[in-house]
């Protein structure tokens, strides 16, 4: 009984129902049969390969190079799988290419050798592995991190931005849950809520408070997606999140200066009327004080009033200066000198037991700054420093150049890259919390005990420093210690030089004629009263309009000099002195004001040639003013 194998059409079938394109060619490489699969494949019709060139199926720049090596197959006939070879491209009858794999084997049949040449199409595959290859690159060289887990939440694949921003490596996340960045900044209902959205089926947004390997805090804006696969079932989970830490405290900087915005607005707001307020109560208590009998109680009562009425005016510049529209007469100064002279006024404030070093590098660059606001933002830091110490310890000012870069004003709002000078306040005290730490520029804002503090001197500090277009930080640890640096932007021209203060000596009046224009009824009184005691022949309007009615009806006498508020209904005090001078263009004029918004100033930066009178003002501080502006030529 013969075997099944020994009959004919049993190679027939196999032949033909291989799911290969299989081809036989002679030694002159042409085709001598082929079995369905392979016409299919290559796109003939039946019978149409018989007789083609095994050439013929591959596109022509190989047809060369194959001759070659068919020629040298033929010298050694052997079983070949070319599979792995980069590149195998076969052509298919309608031009097209598609990609292979080839095997090769010797058939010889009647002594005469042939070749069986089995292909593949790949080419489906190819454009799979193309596909797969794509999405594993992207997926590596995002700059977001990718997370894939499983529906229980076990890591399957992370990619190398996940690495980079956690600081773990894939192979020490893996098998393991995202439970590891968790911060425990966080409320755990938060995460219940969490996994209830997913497992829904939706998709679930949020910026977290994670932790890296290191234990350093970053936030992370993440989105977490459910997959499901071909049942609709839930399979993996995708997070993909971004590091928003630089953003998150942009964002940080950004609401502390607009929640500060309208606080400046109010204190802007209230100087003008309380300082008049001030200037009356001073002004007067004053000239009870002088005229008050030094044995008597009235005496002693109205220098309590005075001190109230200079602790007011203290409370008034201070919030001035938080919302930045405290007065500053700036000049080029080397904060060299003014650090030095401030450490002689540090010694009689801090305890003995508190150490303190001040040094300033040789080469330390110009400033262009006020020297006594700098002189109280170093006051204030150093008395907070001196709280923070109650114990003793050591305080450490320090000031050097520095250039700040892009990236560095990229992550601080309101801080432009260039040439600045620091000073460094450093102190071995309590430190902060992050909590504390978060409000201590604010107004009101303070820890120290009831009655200890007004909570306003870091916010004066604050708005002094970006007055004057500098940048203020704080970096400070728990029991680590506080350091504070103050940026201050560095110019390039020569220190200006610095005129000492003449004391204070014999009020001096005189006999010269004095348009004062003031819109307060109480303010005008005062300082008209003030004006006459020294001796001097007064006139008084209450608006603009008056002024210059009054200035047009008297021209003789001539008034040697115009003594305005700056803020006033309808027109400001410097229109109306412009108006005057029209006339009179060497007339002499001397503004007064406890807020000037920006009539005669730019962000309260006082142009050094503006004659001003601060509010509030004591009558020895009018007199002198007067004969400071009187004695000397008229500034245009």
């Amino acid at each position: 009984m013969d075997s099944f194998f020994d009959r004919p059409e049993t190679y027939k079938q196999m032949f033909q129902m291989t799911p290969n394109a299989v081809i036989i060619s002679d030694s002159d490489r042409k085709i001598q049969t082929a079995n369905a699969r392979a016409e299919e494949i290559f796109g003939y019709g039946r019978g149409e390969l018989t007789g083609l060139l095994i050439d013929d199926l591959m596109p022509e720049r190989f047809r060369e190079a194959h001759k070659t090596h068919y020629q040298n197959y033929q010298k050694s006939p052997e079983v070949r799988v070319m599979s792995s070879r980069p590149e195998l491209r076969a052509l298919r009858k309608d031009g097209c290419e598609i990609d292979v794999e080839v095997s090769l084997a010797p058939l010889v049949v009647g002594g005469k050798i042939f070749f069986l040449s089995t292909f593949k199409d790949v080419s489906q595959y190819k454009k799979e592995e193309e596909v797969n290859w794509q999405m594993i690159t992207v997926l590596e060289q995002m700059a977001d991190s990718v997370v894939i887990t499983d529906i229980q939440g076990n890591i399957l694949r992370v990619n190398r931005a996940f690495e980079q921003i956690t600081g773990y490596s894939a192979e020490e996340v893996l098998g393991k849950t995202p439970r590891i960045l968790k911060s425990g900044k966080h409320d755990p209902k938060l995460y219940e809520h969490f996994w209830k959205v997913i497992l829904a089926g939706k998709v679930f947004r949020m910026i977290f408070v994670n932790k890296r390997k290191d234990g350093a805090l970053f936030h992370e804006s993440q989105t977490v997606t459910p997959i499901k696969n071909k049942q609709g079932e839930i399979a993996h989970f995708v997070a993909i999140g971004r590091d928003v830490t630089k953003e998150s405290e942009l964002q940080a900087q950004l609401a502390q200066a607009q929640k500060m915005e309208p606080i400046g607005q109010l204190a802007g707001g209230i100087a003008h009327d309380f300082n008049n307020l001030l200037v009356t109560i001073q002004g007067y208590a004053d000239f009870i004080y002088k005229a008050a009998d030094k044995e008597s109680a009235i005496y002693s009562d109205v220098q309590e009033i005075i001190k109230a009425g200079q602790r007011a005016a203290s409370l008034v510049k201070q919030l001035l200066a938080f919302s930045r529209k405290q007065l500053i007469q700036p000049r080029v100064v080397n904060l060299s000198d003014t650090l030095m002279g401030f450490q002689k006024m540090l010694r009689p404030v801090l305890m003995e037991n508190i150490e303190v070093a001040v040094v300033a590098s040789p080469e330390l660059g110009l400033v262009h700054v006020d020297p006594h606001q700098i002189e109280q933002v170093l006051l204030n830091l150093a008395v907070n420093a001196r709280d923070a110490m109650p114990n003793g310890g050591k305080l450490i000012i320090h000031a050097h150049n520095v250039k700040l870069d892009q990236a560095y004003a990229d992550s601080h709002i309101e801080v432009d890259p260039g040439d600045y000078i620091v000073i460094s306040i450093s102190d071995t005290g309590a430190g902060m919390t992050p909590e504390v730490k978060a409000h201590i520029f604010e107004p009101f804002f303070t820890t120290k005990g009831l009655g200890k503090g007004t909570g306003l001197g870091l916010a004066t500090c604050y708005g002094i420093i970006k007055q004057h277009k500098g940048h203020l930080s704080c970096y400070s640890e728990e029991g680590q210690g506080t350091t504070f640096r103050i940026y201050l932007p560095r110019i390039y021209e020569r220190a200006e030089k610095v005129i000492p203060e003449t004391p204070a000596g014999v009020v001096v009046g005189g006999r010269e004629r004095i348009l004062l224009v003031e819109d307060d009824s109480m303010v005008r009184r005062f300082v008209e009263s003030s004006l006459k005691r020294l001796g001097y022949q007064a006139l008084s309007a209450a608006y603009p309009d008056e002024a210059l009615k009054m200035f047009a009806e008297n021209p003789i006498p001539p008034i040697d000099l115009l003594l305005t508020d700056i803020i006033m209904p309808k027109m400001s005090g410097k229109d109306m002195a412009k108006e005057i001078r029209k006339h009179s263009p060497n007339l002499k004029v001397l503004f007064m004001s406890g807020y000037t918004g920006d009539q005669i100033s730019g962000a309260g930066i006082l142009n050094a040639d503006v004659p001003f009178l601060e509010k509030p003002f004591t009558y020895e501080i009018l007199a002198a003013k007067l004969r400071e502006i009187l004695d000397h030529p008229a500034r245009s």
